[in-house]
């Protein structure tokens, strides 16, 4: 054996592994050790020594000396049938050198039935104080006993012993063994034995059918199908409490006790065929068995009954079937006159059911196998189990089943009228009591009538076949354009509605007898489709002073771009919050009030992988009038990825989110209405989803960016080429945001329009603010700056020039800017060495810094300008620059931090 330890700078030791299956061993002295694998072998006396051999790079030996002393060997043999632990390792053990654990078993013999087994096994003890087990292929293993059996044992198992059928308890060295080396005996022992079986008392028998019949009676036959034969189960209880099955053991003996059942199979008792059916009524086995020492005989009697059909029945019951209509639980009695249906010229129909009377008092449905006939066919017609009236008059029903036939049963078609004592209309598959989905949708309708003669149709519409739905009952909508519904029942979802639709079913004859029942109706959107509102329920619900809408998008592929406008009536509505919605986390932007009559909504995440139905915003209206008002918009631009191809689509108008909402003013105070959410900003993170090819292929040959520069278009913010600026340019810049990034787009390779384009704050660079910029242009609360000028030709030391400010604006459609636009300038000259002096424009008063503000005035065409001196003079080498500032309103005149921005830096308080 070859034991090693293994471990290293900064690692524990591990010691005592054995490693002798990777070694090769090699002896000194060949004549007095041999070595093959890991077997040393003792050739004549002598020293010798064991060293590691194979080219081995670590040093290890050992000495032994071969003597020719003779060792005396002694051989102990047990038998165990059992090895339980007695303190269990654990199921895992930390790699560390310095884990342990013991671990020790317990050996039983526990043999106590016959076939139960235990293992040989044998130990041989040296005089020389070692020891070794024997292996089991070198022992013989004999049985003193003829209630053992023996298996040899095998290289990889050990000799088994059993107890033999038949054993009887015995005690003592019943087992002896002998080691044998090249047909020579070495050593021997014999190993106690307790054959430890528990005397029999008693047996228990079963069987696994609870009746038969015989193979000549119909209740073989199907559908009642009792068996013709059972096993027959055998259960020895003995006194140590066991129950041991011995059903099949040859010991047993199955005897029929009469002539009306034979044994076969062993343990199985069969019905005969040819029976006197008055004496048979049960079969009769005796089970017995002898057991145990000294032998015991135990038997039992065992008897089950043998049952016959008696008679067969024939009843009716109304059809269709309700609760209580049949005599399963029955509260409504077998009928005998089938009547006329009120408004009608049908009459009523009827099930047939046939049961058959066992002579234990059971009873077996037998229906489906059985064959009806009608005396009077004119009268009523039989087609399987239903019983048709047809026409006035009377007939007696048969029915035959195998070789039985019933008596008549009498049926009577009557003129008397059936009538409607009351209807009830249900419906089927909605979600919170609406018809829910997109156009063309369809749910069935249940209708229950219950007539005077306490008979039911639970559900007209799918359950009588032989009345048209329209002669019976007429079915109307009171919003057909929302919600249809057929003669049949059927509803169809055509659009949305302002309040539920009722639905109304009257006696179709006269109109009388009305019942209605109410449902909502709200369109689901398809792919590419917006759904502003609820999706269930009414579209639009007003709580207290506003109306709150959900806006909802369809994406069967990843959204990466929206932009959407919400119409609404200003004069009904206002507009007065916007926030983000749960299924949305790019870059977003929601413009209210620009103008009243439009809530535009834009959005886009290059990396983004959100599809499904997605809650993009939700938007808040306080009611200002009292009035039905419908709720539209437009989808102007939207972009995804279906199956990793980009699928745009807009403009289009909203189908299943246009609706109608019925509202009325409630005064509420100026604290009740929440704060608009702050608009989020871009992620730094630039998105990844694309792939570097996709990027370079839109780049370069969809958009053709870095290409073809003299002819690019002169629609402001059109980066894709399109000839029209949208939030897919937005989309666009951050794709090349991307690409810039990742290092596989240029900002200097791009055409100097495109370059332009991207720089929208005008600082020479393109990055995650231009982006933003642009978005906010998108949702009209920030300008597209067209130019800017500051003309200092005048400023001169100790003169009173004019200094001269610029900007030119223009909107989201490239049109000039002439409302809702402010622009302010900063002039880094300190208003404590000169006064300002306007002749366009106006003052601002003084920066945080001391320095001139000013109000640009608009000069028309877009332009903003700002004229402006020094009370005295210009001094002398005074350097100072100018940056502007842009601001928007909307069209109630309320500003905020993301409707301004400033170029080129300002100490401004707003805009810092």
């Amino acid at each position: 054996t070859l034991v090693a330890d293994f471990g290293g700078k900064a690692l524990d030791t591990v010691f005592g592994v054995d490693v002798t299956s990777l070694a090769t061993f090699v002896s000194s002295d060949a004549a007095v050790a041999s070595v093959s694998g890991a077997l040393l072998t003792g050739v004549s006396p002598g020293p010798a020594s064991v060293a590691l051999g194979g080219g081995a790079t670590a040093n290890a030996t050992t000495s032994v000396e071969v003597s020719e002393s003779v060792v005396n060997v002694t051989l102990t043999a047990v038998v165990v049938s059992e090895i339980a632990w007695a303190s269990q390792p654990p199921s895992s053990v930390a790699a560390s050198a310095a884990s342990e654990f013991t671990a020790s078993a317990t050996l039983a013999q526990d043999l106590q039935l016959e076939g139960d087994s235990a293992g040989v096994y044998a130990w041989a003890q040296y005089s020389d104080g070692t020891a070794r087990a024997v292996p089991s292929t070198q022992l013989l293993v004999t049985a003193t006993t003829p209630y053992i059996t023996l298996t040899a044992g095998t290289a990889s198992a050990p000799a088994k012993m059993a107890i033999a059928l038949r054993a009887s308890r015995e005690c003592g060295e019943l087992i002896d063994v002998q080691w044998g080396v090249c047909g020579a005996v070495v050593a021997s022992d014999s190993a106690t034995v307790t054959l430890d079986l528990p005397q029999p008392e008693s047996l228990t028998t079963t069987s696994l059918s609870s009746k038969l019949t015989s193979p000549s009676d119909a209740a073989s036959v199907s559908p009642v199908s009792l068996p013709t034969r059972s096993y027959i189960r055998a259960l020895v209880n003995f006194d140590n409490g066991q129950a041991v099955d011995f059903s099949t053991d040859e010991r047993v003996t199955y005897e029929s006790l009469d002539n009306c059942a034979v044994i076969e199979s062993f343990n199985y008792v069969r019905v005969r065929y040819s029976i006197n059916k008055s004496v048979c009524t049960q079969v009769r086995v005796r089970v017995s068995i002898p057991l145990g020492s000294p032998t015991v005989h135990i038997e039992q009697f065992l008897t089950i009954p043998i049952v016959y059909v008696e008679r067969l029945y024939l009843a009716a019951y109304p059809y269709p079937s309700f609760f209580g209509s049949t005599s399963g639980g029955a509260t409504f009695n077998p009928r005998g006159t089938l009547r006329k249906i009120e408004c009608t010229s049908y009459y009523q129909h009827a099930t047939a059911v046939a049961t058959v009377a066992l002579t234990d008092g059971s009873s077996k449905a037998v229906t489906s196998a059985t064959t009806f006939t009608s005396s009077a066919p004119a009268a009523v017609t039989v087609v399987g189990t239903r019983l048709r009236g047809t026409s006035a008059g009377a007939t007696n029903i048969t029915a035959r089943w195998a070789s039985f036939v019933s008596d008549d049963y009498s049926l009577a078609v009557s003129n008397e009228l059936a009538r409607m004592d009351s209807l009830a209309i249900g419906f089927t598959g909605l979600n919170d009591q609406t018809l829910l989905g997109s156009v063309g949708t369809q749910k069935s309708l249940r209708l229950r009538i219950n007539f005077n003669d306490g008979t039911q149709f639970q559900n007209y519409l799918t359950d009588v076949d032989w009345i048209p739905p329209a002669v019976l009952i007429g079915l109307a909508s009171s919003a057909s354009s929302a919600i249809s519904v057929s003669s049949a029942g059927i509803l169809t979802l055509l659009g949305n509605h302002h309040e539920q639709v009722s639905i109304t079913a009257t006696r179709a004859c006269d109109g009388s007898r009305p019942v209605t029942n109410k449902l909502y109706a709200n369109l689901e959107p398809n792919s590419g489709d917006v759904d502003l509102g609820s999706r269930t329920r009414a579209q639009f619900t007003q709580v207290g002073a506003y109306v709150d809408v959900p806006v909802r998008i369809k994406a069967n592929g990843k959204l990466k771009n929206f932009q959407i406008d919400v119409d609404i009536d200003p004069s009904v509505f206002e507009a007065e919050s916007c926030v983000i919605g749960t299924d949305w986390s790019g870059i977003w932007d929601c413009t209210i009030n620009s103008p009243t009559s439009v809530v535009s909504l834009v959005g886009n995440d290059a990396d983004s992988s959100r599809t499904g139905l997605l809650t993009l915003a939700t938007i808040r209206f306080r009611v200002k009038a009292a009035t039905r008002s419908t709720i539209s918009g437009t989808i102007r631009d939207l972009t995804q990825y279906v199956n990793n191809v980009e699928v745009r689509s807009g403009p289009t108008p909203l189908f299943a989110g246009e609706g109608d909402a019925v509202v009325s003013p409630v005064a509420v105070s100026p604290t009740s209405s929440p704060s608009p959410s702050p608009t989020p900003t871009p992620s730094p993170s630039p998105p990844t989803s694309l792939t570097s090819a996709q990027i370079l292929n839109l780049v370069r040959n969809v958009w053709k960016m870095d290409s073809a520069c003299d002819v690019k278009n002169d629609v402001l913010g059109d980066l894709d080429g399109d000839g029209s600026f949208s939030s897919y340019d937005v989309y666009a810049a951050s794709i090349v945001f991307t690409g810039i990034n990742l290092g596989e787009v240029s900002y200097a390779g791009l055409c100097p329009v495109v370059q332009q384009r991207l720089d929208q704050t005008l600082n020479g660079k393109f990055g995650l603010a231009d982006i933003s910029y642009l978005l906010a242009i998108v949702a009209r609360k920030l300008r597209f700056v067209t130019n800017v000028n500051v003309n200092a030709s005048d400023v001169l030391a100790g003169e009173n020039g004019e200094l001269t400010v610029r900007v030119s604006l223009a909107d989201e459609t490239g049109a000039a800017v002439t409302s809702q636009t402010g622009v302010r300038a900063e002039i880094s000259y300190l208003a404590a060495e000169s006064a300002a002096n306007y002749s366009v424009g106006s003052s601002a008063g003084t920066s945080p810094d001391g320095y001139w503000l000013a109000h640009l005035a608009g000069v028309g065409s877009g332009v903003y300008a700002a004229s402006v001196t020094p009370h005295y003079s210009w001094l002398q080498d005074r350097a100072f620059g100018v940056a502007f500032m842009l601001e928007t309103v909307d069209a109630n005149g309320a500003s905020a931090t993301d409707r301004r921005f400033p170029f080129f830096g300002s100490s401004d308080a707003l805009y810092t």
